[in-house]
């Protein structure tokens, strides 16, 4: 094919460009014009001189249709595709008839290459036909030559019968010209029945308008019945006061059928879910699907003429390519696991299979990758070994509180047995009787307070737990706190102080006992955990919150176990069980009573020098109707901290 060149009527530069590509890719050579107003095409058809034209149908100032009947009026035989982005049955017949050679829709541009070629292939012909009726008086054995070589049907007919046909159009419909006319069988009558109707309007548009060219795509019925999709072209001329049918017959059943299947196959590789990515022998990439592109998160030109290298890093490791490539080119499929990269850099793993692709010559010309993304697979499978070592170490947890509890339980119950077998003695001093009853009882509060950390933390657990807000005096609520620890800190030679502000809070609108719950657990934990020097409790007014804060001067926590503090089933295994007595639960609960609340909880420690634990609750906008909250079930998730 010589050079095209090729005139566009477009205004979409990008629409252009990838035309251009296209024709690039296959290729052929070609020089080109662009303009998407009148003025400028009518000018450049007459200076340019295009050997085609490919005009979009709709513009901002100019469209197809006015584009088409300028060339009809200029230079009527030069090639005319519409090329557009969508386009009905009903606009593209009418531009058919007004004498358009094709239509190409946008999204199906790999019919454009054909298009052309077919365009310019059958304008030749309708040149060589009309030059062959101009010569048909001179030399009758030249247009017979002609007509009998080429390679589609070709028929001279007036309205009743035919007066010739060549070999292929015998061959298409499986008659000979005697068959044709001893049956009496009209053009019409060989198209099937679909069609009959609108061959009527095409003859009846022939005859109105003399020398004028149609043309239309039917399926027609031969001899033996066989339905074959053609190209029909036909002009009607009068010829010493006879009107003539001429025309040419293509076969497209061929290429309608490979058209349909290469469709086909186009449609199940772009919507396949994995990524599928052609190079040509070298390693270049040619194609490359919708699912590899978003699986990269980049654009079909980010990666169209990039060598493989592109991908991932890995494929510069030249041992690594070698095998990759000795075990395609030598004819078999490699199939392995790559870590590739996305547009951003981040990491993409894949399962790929690569195979070779040859020509008839036994060349490789291509090789196919599929690329399956296994970054979802990868992640279920590191998120179960989380889960499975998660449960292993609860379990491991859950044992060590178990055995931290019964020994909670044990203890004070032993002592509770043991120093009621001593009060049954008789003659025991009233001194004695006073100090074993109180240890009875610090016993019998001790093991009521481990039952009650079981109670609370299993309903924390199930999530059974209610909010009951109502009118809570902040004031009220410190000052009991001081009087429940005050004995205990006094006993361990530890100051006990809190801090209340001057301006008094008075009251808000919260749940008091989780409250209580929370700041009872803080104040328990600092005074277990010291062993001398102080235990501070106090709360300040900060914009739209309380910020309560308990400190003390005990052991602090090492750094290690910031973490884990707030975990349940912790104090078991955090080596104090044998010098301190408790659950190992109240910061657990602590923290579930505070997230309930809407608050955060959070400490500052250093070992050896003390703790401070911090809560900072929320205080409502406007007081809220009190029989709406008690009883209603807290919705947020405590069940994890």
């Amino acid at each position: 094919m010589q050079k095209l060149r090729i005139l566009f009527a477009e205004d979409v530069s990008t629409d252009r460009e990838m035309v251009e590509r296209l024709l690039i890719q296959n290729d052929i050579e070609f020089v080109s014009e662009c303009t998407e107003n009148e003025t400028d095409f009518t000018s450049l058809l007459k200076n340019f001189e295009p050997s085609i034209i490919l005009s979009d149908y709709r513009m901002p100032t100019f469209d197809g249709m006015k584009a088409l009947k300028i060339v009809q009026a200029i230079n009527p035989q030069l090639p005319f595709i519409i090329l557009t982005g969508s386009m009905n049955e009903d606009i593209a017949v009418e531009c058919m008839k007004n004498g358009a050679d094709d239509y190409v829709i946008k999204q199906n541009l790999k019919r454009l290459i054909p298009s052309i070629k077919s365009a310019i292939e059958k304008k030749r012909l309708q040149k060589a036909e009309e030059q062959s009726i101009i010569q048909l008086r001179k030399s009758e054995l030249k247009y017979r030559l002609l007509i009998e070589n080429t390679p589609d049907g070709v028929f001279l007919a007036t309205s009743k019968k035919f007066t010739y046909v060549n070999e292929k159009f015998r061959e298409i419909f499986e008659y000979t010209l005697n068959e044709l006319n001893d049956l009496d069988i009209t053009l019409s009558s060989l198209v099937t029945q679909s069609y009959t109707d609108l061959l009527a309007k095409k003859d009846i548009n022939l005859k109105n308008d003399n020398q004028r060219m149609e043309v239309i795509f039917v399926d027609i019925i031969s001899k033996n019945g066989n339905i074959r999709f053609c190209e029909f072209t036909f002009i009607a001329y009068k010829h010493e006061g006879t009107m003539l049918y001429q025309g040419i017959v293509k076969d497209l059943s061929l290429q309608n059928k490979l058209l349909l299947r290469n469709s086909m196959l186009s449609l199940a590789i772009e919507q396949s879910p994995v990524g599928v990515l052609i190079t040509d022998e070298v390693g270049t990439i040619t194609y490359t699907n919708r699912a590899f592109l978003q699986q990269r998160a980049c654009e079909y030109d980010d990666l169209i003429g990039s060598k493989l290298e592109i991908l991932n890093p890995i494929y510069k490791d030249d041992d690594y390519v070698k095998n990759i490539w000795t075990t395609v080119t030598s004819g078999n499929t490699w199939r392995g696991e790559i870590i590739n990269h996305k547009k951003d850099g981040e990491s993409l793993p894949e399962n790929v299979s690569i195979s070779p692709v040859y020509n008839s010559k036994n060349e490789l010309i291509h090789t196919v990758a599929i690329m399956e993304d296994v970054s979802e697979f990868k992640n279920a499978i590191t998120e179960l070994e989380i889960a499975k070592n998660k449960a292993e170490e609860s379990d491991r947890l859950k044992s060590a509180f178990l055995a931290n509890v019964s020994h909670e339980i044990r203890t004070p119950m032993n002592a509770i047995l043991g120093f009621t077998n001593l009060l049954m003695i008789p003659e025991i001093a009233k001194e004695k009787l006073a100090e074993y009853i109180e240890i009875i009882q610090n016993s019998g509060q001790r093991m009521i307070s481990t039952i009650n950390d079981i109670i609370d933390i299993s309903r924390i657990e199930s999530g059974n737990v209610f909010i009951k807000k109502k009118e809570t005096n902040i004031n009220d609520l410190i000052i009991e706190l001081y009087s429940l620890h005050k004995s205990l800190s006094d006993k361990k030679n530890i100051s006990l102080d809190i801090s209340i502000p001057d301006n008094e809070m008075g009251t808000i609108f919260t749940d008091p006992a989780k409250l209580h719950g929370i700041l009872n657990n803080l104040m328990s934990n600092a005074i277990k955990f010291t062993s001398k020097g102080f235990v501070r409790i106090a709360y300040n007014k900060l914009d739209d919150h309380l910020l309560f804060t308990v400190e003390d001067s005990g052991i602090g926590i090492p750094q290690h176990l910031h973490e884990v503090i707030f975990n349940r089933f912790v104090q078991g295994e955090l080596g104090h069980t044998k010098t301190f007595e408790g659950s190992g639960l109240g910061l657990s609960i602590a923290k579930s009573y505070a997230k309930i609340l809407e608050g955060k909880l959070w400490f500052e420690s250093k070992p050896g020098v003390g703790t401070k634990f911090f809560f900072s609750l929320p205080i409502p906008n406007k007081k809220h109707n009190l029989e709406t909250e008690i009883g209603i079930k807290s919705k947020t998730d405590i069940s994890q901290n």
